[in-house]
């Protein structure tokens, strides 16, 4: 079944509920919520295993106009662990859904116990002048119990979209949740973006999690990128 969404009428939401195989409730202590490009291609590199159950997904469908062509984007929520629910944004069409998507992970913020985001930004959108090197920058509720392995994020910088959306929910709602920012200079995952994600994965809160150390699927994407620039100049 659809939810129909209005934005100039061309948006359309679909939501595809998949039941656990052993029809268990996840009772997850952490949820992270990976957003956008780099990190749905960090965490399908190293963090999804092939056999990662599927509870949900949503697709959001914009119907194209005179001169657009037809776009169709999927949110996936994995049950990753037995202790830990992962959802997978790669990209947002309308900041509008961001809204709309925190609707959808409401019942699972509120079944964790712990909250974690990441997302990425370019470096160049940081203030003041950040380096060369990728880095991470944390923002926290103010009922974070967790260890916070970066940084504060500095004024007068922001997060936005779907990762303001779920902290802004946590701090009205008193839960514990936290925000890593990754600052890169690429608009693609390579081996010097996922270096500062690779070390935040070997802390307390994310050690137990199945940490992949095959690098041939992340070749696999630096190859695309490249194919993909390439052809920009074609």
């Amino acid at each position: 079944d659809g939810e129909e969404i209005s934005i100039e009428n061309r948006y359309l939401m679909e939501v595809n509920l998949i039941q656990e195989r052993d029809g268990k409730q996840p009772n997850p202590e952490y949820l992270v919520v990976a957003c956008g490009k780099i990190m749905h291609d960090f965490v399908k590199t190293f963090l999804i295993p092939d056999d990662s159950k599927i509870i949900e997904k949503f697709s959001i469908v914009l119907r194209p106009s005179e001169n657009e062509t037809y776009k169709k984007m999927t949110y996936t929520l994995y049950n990753l662990t037995a202790n830990t629910l992962l959802f997978v944004c790669e990209q947002l069409p309308h900041l509008y859904f961001a809204n709309s998507l925190l609707s959808k992970l409401e019942p699972w913020i509120k079944l964790a116990g712990q909250t974690i985001v990441l997302t990425s930004d370019h470096v160049s959108n940081f203030k003041p002048t950040g380096g060369l090197r990728p880095f991470l920058r944390s923002l926290r509720t103010s009922r974070c119990t967790m260890a916070v392995e970066a940084p504060n994020l500095e004024l007068p910088n922001t997060i936005s979209g779907l990762p303001a959306a779920v902290m802004s929910w946590c701090q009205g709602h008193n839960k514990s949740a936290v925000v890593y920012t990754v600052y890169v200079d690429s608009l693609h995952l390579d081996s010097i973006s996922a270096e500062p994600l690779l070390r935040l994965m070997k802390t307390p809160h994310f050690c137990h999690l199945p940490v992949s150390q095959s690098t041939n699927q992340l070749q696999h994407i630096i190859h695309n990128a490249q194919l993909h620039n390439s052809n920009l100049y074609l």
